[in-house]
Order: C-alpha cells, then structure tokens, then sequence
C-alpha cells in the first residue's frame, strides 16, 4: 500500500513535534481572505467594534485629536462638521468646545414652544440656522438638553425645530455657534506652543476661519491672519503654525504654504510664504518626517526645510513619490512615510526610496470609488505593528474597509465590517489612574479577564486604547468584541493555491489535520477550491470546544482528487489558526 506523504503546510510549535519551531509561512495568505491578521505569531480572525459612548455626536466624527499639555493634562478631542468636542472620563459624556453666545435673556411661552424670544440679544449677526440653544446658563456638555435653531427671525426671535420647554421671561440660555463645514470638509489640527496663550490646540477646516482652543474653554478665532485666510490644512513646525491650501481675501491659493511668526498663532508677515507652482496641482496635505514638512500635492511631493533668514524655509521638489490625492492616509513611523498614491496602490517612502506595498497581491486597491479615495484615513497602529486604513472598496457612501499593512511580518490584508458607518476617523485614548481590576468602568479593558482579545499589549504599560469615528457620529473602541457593534461579520482564511511542492502531478488529498485555539463556543467551517474551480468542495465543520485543552488538534478526511487546492476557512466567531497538516498521495503527472 502506499504511504501518504505529510506535508506541514504550517506547522506549529506544539503538536506532532512539541520541539518543532514555529513555522508561519506568510506568502500563503491569499487576498481573498477578509477579517484576519498576523498577531501574537498566530493567524487569527480581527477583533470587533463596540460604542466608547452611547452618544451620538452632531455629525459626522470627522477627526480625533489627543492633546497633551506641559503639565501632562490629556485631552480627547472631537471634531464633527459642526462642533468641537471633549470627553469627561469622570462624568462619561462630552464637553461641548464650540463657541457660545449668552448675551441677554430668553421666554418660551406655552403656547408657542417652538418660538423663542429674547431681550437684549442680537441673534441676527450672532447665531444662525441650524445652530443650538440651551435653556440655562452653563452645562454646555451632552449631558444638557439642546434645541436646534430652524430660523433666526430677528434679533430677538428665534424658531426651533421642535418643542421646546416653556421658561419664564429672564431666563439665561446658551446659544452653540456651530461650524459651517460640509461632509466633505474634514479638519486637520495641531498641537501648537505659543507664548502667550501656552499649549494649544490649532485646528481648521478649509470653511470656517481657524480658531484655537486651550482646553479649559469655547474655541476662538485666530486672529492677525492676513486677508481673512482660512485654510485646509494646519500643522507646526519648528515653532510656527504651518497652513496650507489658502483662501485670502477671498481668492484660492491651492498651492500655497503660509506660516505664523515664531510661538504666535496670532502674528502673520505677509511675505512668509511659498506657492509651489511647477506642476499646475493644489496641495493635498502635509505631515511631518523626521526633520522635514513633507508637502504633497497630487502628482508630486516636496520637502521642506528651516534655512533660516528672511527666507526661513526651502522647499525641494522630490523625485521618486508619484503623488497623493489623500492628505489622511499619510502615516509616518521612525523610518517610513505611508501613502496611498494616485497609481491607486500603497506605497512607502523614506525620502530615497520608494516602495508599492500592495502590489499584485491586492487588486482590490484599484476599485476604490474615485469620489471617496480623497478621504481615505490611515494611523499606525504600533502595538500590534499594523498600518490600518479606511477605504471605499467598491463603496459610494462609507469608507466601508479597512486595508491592514503588517510592517512586521510584510503582509497585508482586508477587514470588512459589519457596523457599515463606523469607519471615518482614528483616534485613541489612555487611562493610566484607572489601571485596577475594581476599576468597573474602565479596569476591565486594562487586564486580560475577559474575551477582549488584549494579548498583544501590556496595558500596565500605558498601551492605547484606539477608536473609531463614524458616520453616524458614535465613537467606537476597536479589537474589543467577537462582533462589530453587535453585528456579526464573517472571518474567512483562503489560502492560496496549494500544489504541496508537486507541481503538475495529478494528487489524492486524503486528510488534513488542524490545530485551533480553544474556545468555550463557536465552530468553524472548511471548504476546497480543486483546481480554481469557482465552487468549492465543503469538507465539513470543525468545533473548537474541548474544555480539557489549549489547542484543539482536529483531524477532517477530505478524498479530493486534483493538481492544486485552495483551503478556506471561515466563521462568525472569533478563531486562531495554529498549524495545519495534509496528507496527500501522489497519482501520476498531468500533461
């Protein structure tokens, strides 16, 4: 009779042979599989999504910002199209950072719930459509009850939206001046030291005039800005205030970098700045690399550098970028600045040398929506050695995926999601006073206790905790949950085509042997693909409970006939791949 050949496909470190190395064969993963990632040196299923807050913001989450003072105060920003917000650990809701009005006083008559009259006020020039009012002085956080202006009638009449309460004549209010911006206008900000008003936070959105905030109230308008600018992107940079892609007086400066005299948001000479005019495109963005302000613009990218004099900054056209559309999908980390280019591929560069990093392999990066792939949004994720970004794929509506880049192991991956709304800013945030275990709000995501998947991290260690922004306005905590805000997503493993070293001979697959960790419930399901057939073969389902074990070894009899297989492996419920064995028999070579 003849033996059957043992081919470990992937072999893990404990198994058949407990003194065997590990062995993850990374060029295996086909870019057909979704919702997986190397981590831990497992090949395992993502982690879900579940709501940071049960409040929903105004708007879309179009940007997280953590701002850290001098004196260690940490900060968590929100920016919507229409407000600035900051989340209160302590009272777990928001603090509104929008600019108020409160001159004056209000009555709301029972009658007439929707009519608000004022005395002393002047709502004409100060409040406008679609701005808020409260009823009562202070409380300006989420917690309050806000009503929504439909008109501003006059200076002493507004109409709301809906009913209000009715208040007696005298009674104090606040009225949130709320941003102008649209869902395609996103904000960039900047922490910024100036020497007068200390930390700050400098943020614009291409619409409304930048303003500051220190975080202890209402944002403010810059001033000193020459011919009224405002200006789509903002950073600093050796001590200016860095705006890029001007409005001034009322006339668009596209390729224009402007900046701030030295620890002063608020001075501007109008001789300090640059229009990069070579190559006919507008800037789309700017971040720092190493002791560079990278610049880019769609079809070229430029470094800047401090020369000092009257001069103070000159810029150098690079050669290698071809361009980039998405000013947030720029990621830097110590060696490489992350893009996503207008060839519709991922690349990496390091100011020599420019690298694809989604070549072949993914397909999938060229059927993003051309409408959207302006606002893809990427972050490095350093504690698990990922680059993650937003993406449209095959999507007018929702940056509905989430390309992975492991810069560790050099593999990337694609991450549906089942809460289709929840991808459009990345942020994070750390707790380090509530790092107990009888912490029974927070503690709970600090310590490894529950089914949260925190391997990966020592949270003692002051390991972030990283949120999504949605659509819909809600705040997400990611890598939390086995679904994503309570939907169930689908983890599918495909591995590519498989001829186990035995090219163009015809083979029996008789068995495969598995190894899973073991998990108190959940099963997982697994087919073959013979011979690029376009249905697979089901070879059955596998459970992954066994209380006795660690790791459930698990043996299926297949008795597929063909050259080459394709192996998927897929679930609702969160699995990690160990290692797997094929026992297969040579038959005869195909010609």
């Amino acid at each position: 009779m003849t033996t059957a050949t043992v081919i470990p496909t992937m072999l893990p470190n404990k198994g058949v042979s407990l003194d065997a190395p590990e062995e993850f064969l990374l060029d295996q993963l086909s870019p057909y599989s979704r919702n997986m990632e190397y981590l831990n040196e497992l090949i395992q299923g993502r982690t879900g999504l579940s709501k940071f807050s049960s409040t929903a913001l105004t708007g879309r989450v179009m940007l997280q910002f953590r701002f850290v003072k001098a004196n260690q105060n940490a900060y968590n920003l929100f920016f919507t199209t229409t407000d600035i917000y900051a989340y209160d650990f302590t009272n777990t809701r928001f603090d509104i950072w929008t600019p108020v009005y409160t001159t004056g006083t209000i009555e709301i008559l029972a009658g007439s719930l929707t009519i608000v009259t004022g005395t002393g006020t002047t709502w004409s020039t100060n409040l406008k459509a679609n701005d808020y009012i409260k009823i009562g002085a202070g409380s300006i956080h989420t917690g309050s009850t806000w009503y929504k202006i439909l008109t501003v009638d006059s200076n002493t009449q507004l109409t709301l939206t809906a009913n209000a309460v009715a208040t007696a004549a005298g009674s104090s209010y606040v009225g949130r001046k709320t941003y102008t911006g649209g869902n395609t206008d996103f904000w960039t900000c900047t922490k910024f030291t100036d020497s007068a008003l200390g930390d700050i936070v400098v943020a614009t959105n291409g619409v409304d005039t930048p303003v500051y905030t220190t975080a202890v109230a209402a944002a403010v308008a810059l001033t000193g800005l020459p011919s009224t600018m405002k200006a789509k992107y903002v950073t600093s940079y050796t001590d200016r205030l860095v705006f890029a892609r001007t409005v001034e007086g009322g006339s668009n400066q596209p390729e224009r970098y402007r900046w701030s005299d030295v620890a002063n948001a608020n001075s501007y000479q109008t001789v300090d700045f640059e229009d990069l005019i070579d190559d006919g495109t507008g800037i789309t963005g700017m971040i720092k690399h190493g002791v560079y302000l990278i610049i880019t613009k769609e079809r070229v990218f430029y470094a800047v550098r401090p020369v000092g004099g009257t001069d103070i900054f000159d810029s150098e056209r690079a050669s290698a970028p071809q361009g980039c559309k998405s000013h947030r999908s720029l990621v830097v980390d110590k060696q490489w600045l992350y893009y996503y280019s207008i060839d519709k591929k991922f690349h990496r560069w390091n100011l020599v040398t420019d690298q694809i990093i989604s070549e072949g392999q993914f397909e999938d990066t060229k059927n993003f929506d051309p409408n959207l792939e302006l606002y893809i949004t990427g972050d490095n994720f350093y504690h698990r050695n990922q680059i993650r970004w937003f993406c449209p794929l095959n999507s007018a509506t929702y940056q509905n995926v989430v390309f992975v880049f492991d810069y560790k192991n050099e593999s990337m991956n694609i991450w549906t999601t089942g809460a289709e709304q929840a991808l459009l800013s990345i942020g994070f945030y750390l707790l380090q006073s509530d790092i107990f275990f009888d912490d029974a709000v927070w503690g709970e995501y600090f310590f490894d206790e529950r089914t949260e998947f925190f391997d990966d991290v020592t949270f003692l260690s002051n390991a972030p905790v990283f949120i999504y922004g949605g659509y819909d306005g809600y705040i997400r905590i990611c890598d939390n949950t086995a679904t994503d805000d309570g939907t169930a997503y689908t983890r599918t493993l495909r591995l590519k085509r498989l001829n186990f070293q035995l090219p163009q001979i015809k083979k029996r697959l008789w068995k495969q042997q598995y190894w899973f960790e073991q998990a108190a419930s959940g099963s997982v399901s697994i087919s073959i693909y013979v011979d690029d057939k376009v249905v697979a073969d089901s070879v059955g389902t596998l459970s992954l409970v066994d209380a006795t074990k660690d790791i459930v070894k698990l043996t299926q009899t297949v008795d597929l006939n063909g050259t080459v297989f394709q192996v998927e492996i897929s679930a609702t419920n969160f699995f990690a791949l160990l290692g797997f064995l094929s026992y297969i028999f040579g038959k005869r070579r195909s010609f």
